[in-house]
């Protein structure tokens, strides 16, 4: 686990010098910049698999507004703190992993507040203890509110889900459960870290 420890010490040592520069924000989120990276971490289940779920967005300013978004994440499905269906299976999910790309709508107030939706859809990959590894197509929308502190650094909170389908079999060629399901519908919520550039 050294990449979040390299992720707050990168953050710690830029941070006060960033800070010292320029006052917090005390109205609208001015939108200076056409480029975001976005950290997001939280939780994730989905029925037959759940766990700590981490992504990494970039954003780019469209047009007013209108993001266009790249991410990609994962869930730890067997980690100590992963949820597993409690049905005595052959197989357990590991790890599920998504690259998606869509779109962000980012809605400008009169507080540094920006509230969001976000849909976006690509590849899912999926990767049990025992079986073959599964890939399908997937979809996901999200909303959230972040508070700009400064108008290159927000912070706030995301609920999305993602709906498709695995490429795994739910029985082996001799009639057992596995556990695995065939489509998925996942829940998350997170807190999230944009940083603008």
């Amino acid at each position: 686990m050294w990449l979040p420890r390299l992720l707050v010490l990168a953050f710690a040592l830029v941070l006060p010098s960033a800070v010292q520069a320029e006052p917090l924000l005390r109205g609208p989120h001015p939108f200076l910049r056409d480029n975001a990276l976005e950290v997001r971490g939280g939780f994730a289940h989905a029925g037959f698999f759940g766990g700590p779920r981490l992504a990494v967005s970039y954003g780019y300013a469209a047009a007013g507004s209108l993001w266009l978004d790249l991410s990609a994440g994962l869930v730890d499905g067997g980690g100590p703190l992963a949820v597993r269906d409690k049905c005595a299976c052959a197989d357990h999910l590991n790890t599920y992993a998504d690259v998606l790309a869509g779109i962000s709508y980012r809605l400008r107030t009169s507080l540094p507040l920006v509230p969001y939706g976000k849909v976006a859809g690509g590849l899912l990959t999926f990767f049990p203890e025992r079986s073959p590894r599964g890939a399908g197509l997937g979809a996901r929308g999200a909303a959230g509110a972040r508070w700009y502190l400064y108008d290159w650094l927000g912070f706030g909170l995301e609920v999305g889900t993602v709906l498709g389908f695995t490429g795994l079999e739910r029985w082996t060629a001799s009639g057992v459960d596995t556990g695995l399901r065939g489509g998925m519908w996942l829940w998350e919520a997170g807190v999230t870290v944009d940083v603008q550039f």
